[in-house]
C-alpha cells in the first residue's frame, strides 16, 4: 500500500492492497450474535492461525460489523507475508482491548456500548416515575437527554422529532422510554417493531465503526514503527493458541506490557485522527467486497403488494392509526450486498442448491460500508425497516434473514467453509420476524426445522466443511472475557481433512459434536 502525506496525515491512494484472493480457499460463514459480537473475533483468530488468512466472509446483523473489522485488519499494510495470518489472528484477539482501551471519554466508547450511556442517564432522571405523574416533563427530559452534545449523534432523528410533536408528547415519551430502555430484547411479537423508530442511529454507528476499520487498516496516522514493535514483540509463534488475557501481560520493552503497547497506538491513533479527520481517507468510502470476498445478507421487501401495504402502514403509524399492514412471504427476498463478480456467483447458483434460502435469494448493489452498516445490523425492533439505496424503492428489513449462511459462501466459490455458530435451534427472533412478514408454518419447516434433511439450515450444515460449534448463549451480557475464552476453543466438528492437515492444526476436532444446531438431524449426524 502506497501512502501520500499531505499536512501531517497519511492519505491513502485508492489502489486496494493484495488481500481479495481469485478463487478463496478458507471462508467462514458468521451466525449473527447480538450484543455477544466479540466472540465472532476470537473465532476468526482461532481460524487464521491454524489455517491461514480467512479469504471469504458471509453473514448479516451483528457479524456484518465482524466482516468489517476483520476486512479491515486484513488490510493493515504490515498483515503481509509468511506472517500474515498470526499478526492477523494477533489484531482478532485485540478487538476487546481496542474498546477498553477507548472505553471512556470518546465518543466511540458510547458507540460501543450502545444504549447503555443513554439507559443510566434516564434511569438517573428518574424518567419512569415522571411517565406517570408528569409525562410532558418527562418528555422535556427525555429530549433534554437525548440531544446531549455526547449522546446526540448516536440517537437517531427520528426519536427527537416525536419529542418535539406537542399534540402527542404524553404519548411518543411512552413509546420513546419502552424504546429506550427495551433495547436489545429481539421481541419479535408485534408488528409495530417494523414500524417504530429505534433510539440508535445506525448511521452514527457506522461513523464511530469506521474509526476502529481505519485503525486497523492503518488509514491516516498509521504509526507504523509502532505496529512493527508490537507485531514483533508480543506476535509471532510464540503467540500461537494463546488468548489476549496471556499476550497483554508479556513484556514488549522494560516498563511496557504488550497491553499497554497496544492501548498507546490505539489512544495516539484516536487523537491524531481526530485532529484531521476530515482529510483522512475513510474505510467506510470502501465498497463491500473490494478488498475481500463479502456477502452481507439483509431481507429485503420486494413486491408491489407488501411494498404498498409497508407504505400505507408506515404512514398511518405516523398519523397514531391502526395499522394494516399484510406482507407476503413471498415478495420476502433473502438479499446479498457483494461484489459484481461474487454477487453474479451467488445469483447463477452454480452449486445447484434447491432449499427455500437459496430460492429467495436476491444480489443487491455494491454500497460502501457506510450504508451497508446502517442496515444490516439495524434489526426490527432497533429501528423500523429502512428504504434500500439504489434499489428502486425496494425496503430492508435487516440481517436476521440468513443466520447459516454457508450457501452463498460455497457459490462464490470458497473451498473450505466453516460456520461459526452456537448449539442450539434457529433463532426465536428470525422465526418470529419471518412469520411476522408472512411465512407460512411450511415455509417455517423448510427453512429452519433441523429434522427435515432439506431445510435450509440442515442444507447450510451439510454444506459446510466444519463447523465451530460454540455455547454462546449460556453467558450473561458482562461476561465478555468469559464468552471470548470460549468461542476461541470451542470444538470444531469436521470430516475434512484439510483440517487435519497443515503443521498447526486445531487440536479440537471432533467428528461429531453431538449437539443440535452444529449437525443435521436428531441424531446429531453430519451428512455429506
Amino acid at each position: 500500500m502506497k501512502h501520500l502525506m499531505t499536512a501531517g496525515t497519511a492519505l491513502f491512494l485508492l489502489a486496494a492492497p493484495p488481500v481479495r484472493a481469485e478463487t478463496p480457499k478458507l471462508c467462514a460463514a458468521l451466525r449473527g450474535n447480538g450484543n455477544y459480537v466479540i466472540t465472532h473475533f476470537s473465532a476468526l483468530a482461532l481460524l487464521t492461525e491454524h489455517y491461514g488468512m480467512v479469504e471469504g466472509v458471509a453473514g448479516g446483523s451483528s457479524a456484518t460489523i465482524s466482516m468489517f473489522l476483520y476486512e479491515s485488519a486484513a488490510m493493515n499494510p504490515l498483515v503481509t507475508g509468511p506472517d500474515a495470518p498470526l499478526r492477523q489472528a494477533l489484531l482478532m484477539k485485540s478487538v476487546g482491548a481496542y474498546v477498553a482501551a477507548i472505553a471512556t471519554g470518546t465518543d466511540e466508547a458510547m458507540a460501543v456500548r450502545g444504549l447503555t450511556p443513554i439507559v443510566e442517564r434516564v434511569q438517573k432522571e428518574g424518567i419512569k416515575a415522571l411517565l406517570d405523574l408528569h409525562p410532558i416533563e418527562a418528555a422535556y427530559r427525555l429530549k433534554t437527554i437525548l440531544t446531549s452534545e455526547d449522546l446526540r449523534d448516536l440517537v437517531n432523528p427520528e426519536i427527537v422529532e416525536m419529542l418535539s410533536d406537542v399534540p402527542r408528547l404524553a404519548h411518543n415519551a411512552q413509546v420513546v422510554y419502552d424504546a429506550i430502555t427495551g433495547f436489545g430484547r429481539f421481541d419479535s411479537s408485534d408488528p409495530l417493531i417494523f414500524f417504530r423508530p429505534g433510539v440508535l442511529s445506525f448511521d452514527g454507528l457506522a461513523r464511530k465503526l469506521g474509526r476502529m476499520g481505519n485503525f486497523y487498516a492503518g488509514y491516516g496516522p498509521f504509526d507504523r514503527k509502532g505496529f512493527e514493535a508490537f507485531f514483533a514483540g508480543c506476535g509471532g509463534e510464540a503467540t500461537r493458541g494463546q488468548a489476549w488475557d496471556v499476550i497483554e501481560k508479556k513484556a514488549l520493552k522494560p516498563g511496557t506490557s504488550c497491553g499497554q503497547a497496544f492501548d498507546d497506538l490505539a489512544l495516539s491513533y484516536r487523537k491524531k485522527l481526530v485532529a484531521d479527520e476530515a482529510k483522512t481517507a475513510s474505510r467506510l468510502d470502501d465498497t463491500v467486497g473490494a478488498h475481500l470476498h463479502t456477502a452481507v445478507a439483509t431481507a429485503v421487501l420486494d413486491g408491489p403488494p407488501t411494498l404498498a401495504s409497508f407504505a400505507g402502514s408506515l404512514a398511518a403509524y405516523r398519523r397514531g392509526e391502526p395499522l394494516s399492514f399484510a406482507p407476503r412471504f413471498g415478495d420476502v427476498r433473502y438479499g446479498y450486498f457483494a461484489s459484481a463478480a461474487d454477487g453474479a456467483a451467488i445469483q447463477a447458483n452454480p452449486r445447484g442448491y434447491q432449499d427455500l434460502k437459496t430460492q429467495k435469494r436476491l444480489v443487491l448493489p455494491p454500497l460502501p460500508w457506510r450504508q451497508v452498516l446502517a442496515l444490516s445490523p439495524a434489526e426490527p425492533g432497533l429501528a423500523r425497516l429502512a428504504d434500500l439505496p439504489g434499489a428502486g424503492g425496494k425496503v430492508s428489513a435487516a440481517g436476521w434473514v440468513d443466520l447459516h449462511p454457508v450457501q452463498v459462501l460455497k457459490n462464490i466459490g470458497c473451498q473450505e467453509v466453516v460456520y461459526v455458530t452456537r448449539q442450539g435451534e434457529d433463532s426465536k427472533f428470525a422465526r418470529g420476524v419471518a412469520k411476522l412478514l408472512g411465512a407460512s408454518k411450511a415455509e417455517d419447516k423448510a427453512l429452519y426445522d433441523l429434522d427435515q434433511p432439506d431445510s435450509s439450515f440442515s442444507a447450510a450444515l451439510a454444506a459446510a466443511d466444519a463447523v465451530l460449534c460454540t455455547d454462546w448463549d449460556r453467558f450473561k451480557d458482562q461476561e465478555i472475557g468469559a464468552m471470548a475464552a470460549e468461542s476461541y476453543t470451542a470444538p470444531l466438528q469436521t470430516r475434512e481433512a484439510f483440517f487435519a492437515a497443515g503443521a498447526h492444526p486445531y487440536g479440537r476436532r471432533v467428528d461429531s459434536a453431538g449437539k443440535r444446531g452444529c449437525t443435521v438431524g436428531a441424531k446429531a449426524v453430519l451428512a455429506r
